[in-house]
């Protein structure tokens, strides 16, 4: 990514966490940045469009850590889920990102409210997908109940959770488990009852694939990176990972973040992993590299 760039939006992340959204200044990010007014008006048109950039940033991130769980997960686990649930929601208070959506969902600006809207179907999508992967084919009608369900009871209890007074061994994470706990029950409540609320073809209206080409790029771009990580670990030693790994989060970096990939560099990156490539995942490489193509050409 590029770097000016980037320190815009960590900064802004980092102003916008202390201040609040509204409060907080251009001038405050230019402080907290220290570049000039010009340089980040080259990036960026306006404060909302730098929280935007700020949300998307950090829905990357929060993205990446729950696919790093699967690398060497079972994805038909249901602990796997917990897991990924868990690391979704540590990172979502390391971020700061609740007070951030609280704030702008009682605002004025359409646009960051539509965002926050759409952003959180999609993650209801991603939850129904996780579900679907798990539980039985008879459960699936009724797998998009479950995942409003437990979206309502995690954002509860972890609401009043966090009113009480602190007690050992007691955190988000034991707060996650007893809600998955609970998921299972009603799985198997609602299937066997054989009840029904919400169609799941819903789904593809409130968050439809096809909503933004761009998407649908980044999509598969990722899910074709995603797949090379996991065969690489599988097939590496330690010191290897690591290097391939560094290699594979610039490449996502650039193709994702940069408004304007720089193609010189990827072409090297990519050739360098060709020319370390073994055997056993050259087919996930040759499918990454046709994907990046794609993706360059639009």
């Amino acid at each position: 990514m590029n770097n000016r760039r980037q320190d815009v939006i960590e900064s802004a992340h980092q102003v916008f966490s202390e201040k609040g959204y509204r409060a907080a200044s251009i001038q405050n990010i230019l402080d907290r940045s220290s570049i000039s007014k010009g340089t980040l008006y080259k990036y960026f048109t306006s404060k909302s469009d730098i929280i935007l950039a700020v949300f998307k940033w950090l829905a990357d991130e929060i993205e990446q850590a729950r696919d790093e769980v699967l690398l060497n997960r079972d994805p038909k686990d249901l602990n796997t889920l917990t897991e990924q649930i868990s690391i979704q929601i540590e990172k979502l208070e390391e971020f700061k990102m609740i007070p951030l959506f609280q704030e702008i969902f009682f605002s004025d600006d359409v646009e960051l409210k539509q965002y926050i809207k759409q952003y959180q179907l999609y993650e209801l999508k991603w939850l129904h997908r996780r579900l679907k992967d798990i539980f039985e084919e008879e459960t699936i009608p009724h797998l998009l109940d479950c995942a409003v369900m437990l979206t309502g009871i995690l954002n509860m209890h972890l609401r009043y959770y966090a009113t009480t007074p602190p007690r050992p061994g007691m955190d988000s994470k034991v707060v996650v488990q007893y809600c998955m706990n609970r998921l299972v029950e009603l799985v198997h409540q609602v299937t066997s009852r054989n009840e029904q609320l919400l169609d799941p073809n819903l789904l593809d209206e409130w968050a439809p694939d096809e909503m933004k080409k761009d998407d649908m790029r980044k999509e598969k771009l990722e899910e074709t990176l995603f797949n090379l990580k996991q065969h690489i670990s599988k097939h590496t030693t330690e010191d290897e990972r690591k290097k391939h790994k560094e290699r594979l989060d610039f490449l996502n970096d650039e193709l994702v973040q940069q408004t304007e990939p720089r193609t010189f560099l990827i072409d090297s990156i990519i050739e360098s992993l060709s020319t370390d490539s073994k055997p056993a995942w050259e087919q996930q490489l040759n499918e990454f590299k046709l994907t990046v193509s794609a993706f360059l050409k639009g």
